[in-house]
Parts: C-alpha cells; structure tokens; sequence
C-alpha cells in the first residue's frame, strides 16, 4: 500500500515542477487587449536615424503590438548596437507609455523584456515604413537649423525670425513666435 502513496506524491511533486517551469517560461501578451481606440495619439523615434515620425493609422501598429509575447524581465538590450524603435503612446485616459523594439527585446517604460525576434523585427520593419513614406510626419521639436558646409568646414547660421508650433503629449498645440535682429546687424559693426 505504500507504493501508491509514494507514487502520488511523485506525480503531484513533478506537475508541481512542470507547472512551475511553465509558469516562468511562458510568455504573457501585455498588449493583447489594446484597441486602436484606447490611443489619442501616437509616434515613433528610430535611432538610428534620431527622427520621430507621427502615427497617423494608429490599428496598424496595435496589430503589430498584439504578437508582441514577452519572457522574463532582462535589461541586457543596453549591451548590443543597432537600431531601436520607441513608439510613444499616448492613451485616452491620458496616460503615456513608450514602448521600444530592439532586437530580441521589448523595453515597456525603461523595463526590458526578452521576446521573440520576429514582432520586434515587424515592428522596426513597419517603423521604417512609415520613416520612408513620402507623407511621413516627421517631428521636430524645434525649427531646423541650417548648416552650411564647405570642405571640411561646417558653419552653422543663425536661426532669424521664425513662427513654430508643436503638439503636446496631451493633445494641445503650443506656438512660438521668435525675432530676431537683421542678419547684416549680428556681421560686427553697423552693416554697412
């Protein structure tokens, strides 16, 4: 009678230990419930190139979020070289959350994640997608400057009077209006 016992404890010690190797290989879909209508509003910064391109059809990249499944917590991703691609999320309870494909990783608010490589890849390859788009809403967060380079000389010019606005996280626009003196004025001396 002994043997059953000893064979009962066996069997519920190994589903104890499968359903604890389970529980911290599998991988969980933190963005699985998202909807394109819990956005506002959205963009991504690639780096390389540092631009940021605003997110027009913002269902295209909840589908892409939705295959995204993350593993264990791992911040190894700051020991590797490439491109990463932060898309930045603004909700409509007007929470934000960033979220960045590099990789094998997935960085949620500055927390990395080890993932699949194939729903990063997407991601990237849809990034620069919409980088590469003619109608690309690339967004500055202040008025270019013009540099001007001869040989191996570059010089930078001044800004001159500008008009700019930008849009806020939360959906507000903010303008700036800026003079400036009269380029032949800042040359040294009266201009003439």
């Amino acid at each position: 009678m002994k043997k059953p016992a000893i064979l009962s404890i066996s069997c519920i010690l190994l589903l104890g230990i499968l359903i604890t190797a389970y529980t911290a290989f599998a991988g969980r879909r933190p963005y699985k419930d998202l909807n394109a209508s819990d956005i506002s509003t959205a963009a991504v910064r690639l780096s390389p190139p540092d631009k940021t391109v605003q997110i027009v059809e913002i269902k295209e990249l909840v589908e892409y979020l939705k295959d995204v499944v993350i593993y264990h917590e791992d911040n190894a991703y700051t020991e590797y070289d490439g491109q990463g691609v932060t898309f930045m999320l603004t909700m409509r309870d007007g929470t934000q959350t960033s979220i960045m494909a590099y990789g094998s990783f997935l960085v949620i608010d500055g927390v990395g994640y080890k993932t699949k490589v194939e729903p990063c890849e997407a991601l990237n390859n849809y990034a620069n997608r919409l980088l590469n788009r003619e109608d690309a809403m690339i967004v500055l967060k202040e008025p270019p400057r013009l540099a001007v380079v001869c040989g191996k000389t570059c010089f930078n010019t001044l800004l001159g009077t500008y008009s700019w606005q930008k849009r806020n996280p939360d959906g507000t626009a903010a303008s700036i209006e800026s003079d400036s003196a009269h380029p032949l004025s800042c040359i040294g001396g009266s201009g003439r």
